[in-house]
């Protein structure tokens, strides 16, 4: 997988969720609302206004308010049609408090209320919606199935259809919910949920490893404003596959917008600026990479975002051979970020990579730093393998004997325990101790012998012996 910043922080966002269809349909039902007064042009009764006002606190998410009047409004309205208008209202209002089975319980009991009436096919829209967060998706695409053929002319007819996309998403009917994007595409791509409903799309293929089609989606997407939230989502996922392919000038261009404009949510620009960093740093141009980063570390508030970007930053300092700086970085992340998993990974990284540019020094206090702070079992025994080989490299073989045999005890993985019984072993004859080594090398022989490590052991106990002067045992195992 690439080190593209989308798969590295999970950062996945999807702008579609069956709550965003609340709003959609409160808007619906207010206008048509608006029409009807208009064409009766009537004084408004007390009813009436306890609807609107119902209505105004559910569009203002204020759930409670419009549940208590809902309650009496119902309780007030004498006719058929009063009733199913404020049932549906009701519905809305108990999925905005989440209150699925209460809602499915109030459509199902009124549902003979709503049979043979312009308000039938809400009914069936929202009872699909209440299933779906009681996630009985195979009913729900059933009852999205059935809307569409028994009421084609719906004004729910869009939402069901997407409503059902998901729902086949959710069974795993990848083929059957691209089918339903696509259709919804050909029918309604020009209405305000066409670009979130090619979004959806498109990311529907991403997780089915299905790249290419997903970029002919993104790329086919009608024009959108880079200032609104799908317009920049967009951007974003058009920019991660190009950054996937190493298309470097496209995912650029993609993600550039999304770096300089105001007012873009930190999860974007974060990923925008990293990405960009990761392009500068393909291209070489490290100087660049690290202004971008600054500019992540000065813009953004989530202080998550903003640590990542310390990070990336200190590893490239490091990769800059500008040690002390992004030790530093590193460690300040680490300090902010000790219970996660990450700070851990964070660590050693650090410690091994100052082993591995020969700063020994550097990395056994970075290996020491790890060993103080944490505690899981396979990560201190990599930490007593690195600070043993540190010490190794210093010359301070006994103390190196020590963190290896400690790197064995706690060591998960018998290869990796075969390997550190060997530097056990390793670090005996650096400190001339031949006898000691021999008993260490015939422990792998004999607890690991079919593998690699075992003849690289009985290599070194002939060595030992030659070393003992004694060559005649030596000549037995060379020959």
């Amino acid at each position: 997988m690439s080190a593209c910043p989308y798969f590295f922080f999970g950062m996945a966002t999807a702008r579609y969720r069956p709550a965003r269809l609340l709003i959609w349909a409160a808007l619906l039902m207010a206008a048509c609302l608006s029409a009807t007064t208009l064409l009766a042009a009537t004084p408004r009764s007390p009813t009436s206004d306890l609807l609107a006002d119902s209505r105004t606190a559910l569009e203002d998410e204020l759930y409670d308010v419009a549940y208590a009047k809902l309650t009496h409004y119902l309780q007030q309205a004498s006719t058929p049609e009063e009733r199913r208008e404020g049932i549906l209202l009701l519905a809305q209002t108990l999925y905005g408090q989440k209150r699925y089975q209460d809602m499915l319980q109030l459509l199902e009991q009124n549902k003979k209320l709503a049979d043979g009436s312009s308000q039938a096919d809400a009914f069936e829209f929202w009872l699909a919606m209440a299933n779906f967060e009681k996630e009985r998706w195979a009913q729900v695409v059933v009852a999205c199935r059935w809307m569409d053929q028994q009421y084609p002319q719906s004004s729910y007819r869009s939402r069901s259809l997407r409503l059902q996309a998901w729902s086949l998403v959710k069974q795993g009917e990848t083929n059957a919910a691209v089918a339903c994007f696509a259709r919804f595409a050909d029918l309604y791509e020009n209405t305000p949920e066409g670009p979130a409903n090619r979004l959806d799309w498109a990311e529907t293929l991403i997780n089915a490893g299905r790249i290419d089609a997903a970029r002919e989606v993104l790329e086919h997407m009608p024009s959108t404003n880079p200032e609104t939230r799908a317009g920049q989502e967009h951007l974003s996922m058009l920019g991660r596959i190009y950054l996937n392919e190493r298309a470097w000038n496209k995912a650029r261009n993609a993600y550039t917008p999304l770096a300089n404009l105001r007012n873009v949510p930190d999860e974007y620009r974060a990923m925008a600026l990293l990405s960009l960093t990761e392009i500068a740093v393909a291209q070489t141009n490290l100087v660049e990479a690290l202004s971008l980063l600054d500019r992540g570390i000065e813009q953004l508030s989530d202080p998550t975002l903003k640590g990542i970007c310390n990070l990336r930053k200190g590893k490239l300092l490091l990769k800059m051979d500008k040690p002390d700086e992004g030790i530093a970085l590193l460690r300040g992340f680490v300090v902010a970020q000790s219970t996660n998993a990450l700070a851990r990974e964070v660590q050693l990284e650090l410690a091994q990579t100052l082993l591995d540019k020969g700063l020994s020094d550097k990395a056994l206090r970075e290996f020491q730093n790890y060993l103080e702070t944490f505690s899981d079992l396979a990560g201190t025994a990599r930490a007593q393998q690195g600070k043993g080989r540190a010490l190794f490299n210093l010359g301070r073989f006994n103390e190196a004997t020590l963190a290896f045999e400690k790197a064995c005890e706690g060591e998960p993985n018998p290869l990796e325990k075969a390997r550190n019984r060997l530097h056990v072993g390793d670090a005996h004859v650096a400190a001339g101790q031949y006898k000691l080594a021999i008993e260490s090398y015939a422990r792998v022989q004999t607890q690991w012998p079919e593998t690699l490590l075992a003849d690289q052991a009985e290599f070194q106990v002939a060595e030992c012996w030659a070393r003992l002067d004694q060559p005649a045992r030596a000549k037995t195992l060379f020959w």
